[in-house]
């Protein structure tokens, strides 16, 4: 969301707990999910790894011109032999640009993000608003985010907010014409609706989780829980 400057820092969040268990995280975690690094992550974010807990999907106006993300996941299973119900998203909620999905991995990690997003959204939370994505998202040591902006429609309406988790001290954010770092411990709502990129100099990797936050939704109805 174009929010008027390159960032804002948001204010304080407690991370202690979250910061400990991503730390703690197994290789595995990062890469048994292979749909989202071979299909969803586009070439700009294709040095991340990513966990994705809650995503927004567009219907019929996507890169893969499919009508659901359902469908998207069937024909990336279906030709490797590989279950697809794994995958699939466990509830759906409707918004007038289109559904937000959350993921089965959601229920590992719930218990110490949640109270992590709720501090982060409090500093912009309004009556209607709705989180719309939540995810890790790690940049190995020496990789880099090349220069983009996000032009999805929900970039358009939704504050993306950052919350550094590990790793921060060795990257280097550039939006615009401005570079900066961001502290652990800190929420920071980042215009990527401007030029971006990102760059990791340490050995380490940095771990950021994302939250992208819909103020003024223009339509909400509830999730559809169980088969979707």
């Amino acid at each position: 969301m174009d929010i008027g400057v390159a960032y804002k820092d948001l204010g304080a969040v407690d991370i202690t707990a979250a910061a400990e268990f991503v730390s703690g995280l197994a290789e595995e975690a990062w890469t048994h999910n292979a749909f989202r690094q071979e299909i969803l992550a586009d070439k700009a974010h294709y040095a991340s790894q990513a966990i994705i807990f809650r995503h927004e999907w567009i219907r019929d106006n996507n890169p893969w011109n499919v009508h659901s993300l359902e469908d998207l996941i069937l024909s990336w299973s279906r030709p490797k032999g590989i279950d697809p119900e794994p995958f699939m998203p466990v509830e759906r909620f409707e918004t007038a640009l289109g559904p937000v999905y959350t993921f089965r991995e959601w229920d590992a990690f719930k218990e110490v993000l949640e109270p992590v997003v709720e501090q982060a959204v409090g500093h912009i939370k309004t009556a209607n608003g709705l989180i719309i994505r939540i995810a890790l998202v790690a940049l190995p040591g020496g990789a880099e985010i090349l220069p983009h902006a996000d032009g999805h429609p929900f970039a358009r309406v939704a504050h993306r907010l950052h919350v550094p988790l590990t790793g921060a001290k060795s990257v280097r954010y550039r939006i615009g014409k401005q570079k900066f770092f961001m502290k652990p411990g800190r929420v920071y709502d980042y215009n990527n609706r401007w030029r971006h990129s990102v760059k990791n100099t340490g050995k380490s990797r940095r771990v950021n989780l994302f939250i992208d936050y819909y103020a003024d939704p223009e339509l909400f109805v509830p999730p559809v829980m169980g088969p979707l």
